[in-house]
């Protein structure tokens, strides 16, 4: 048995999580996922939508929300209301996961 164990049990395509844009005008949190975010991710997409934030944000890369908005993550988004059109896209992406 090796010891180092290279399986993974991770489904980030539907990880979905909300963080904030400074430079959004209205200051809204966005909902960013991997599948959005390959420049960061790599092809494997193997990193967390909290992952891809915290890498954006220390070396000043640009995300992809699902609203399409893009920015440099810079604080914490649980301060500010969540962008209604990422909801209403985060909600048809989990709808289209269940069927």
């Amino acid at each position: 048995m090796s010891a180092l164990d290279t399986s993974s049990d991770t489904t980030t395509d539907t990880e979905i999580l909300p963080f904030e844009d400074v430079d959004d005008p209205e200051h809204r949190a966005h909902y960013i996922r991997p599948f959005d975010n390959v420049h960061i991710t790599g092809p494997d997409m193997a990193m967390s939508a909290k992952d891809i934030s915290d890498t954006a944000r220390l070396l000043g890369l640009e995300v992809v929300a699902l609203c399409g908005f893009r920015w440099v993550p810079k604080a914490n988004p649980t301060k500010h209301q969540v962008c209604e059109a990422c909801v209403e896209v985060g909600v048809q992406i989990r709808l289209g996961n269940r069927q």
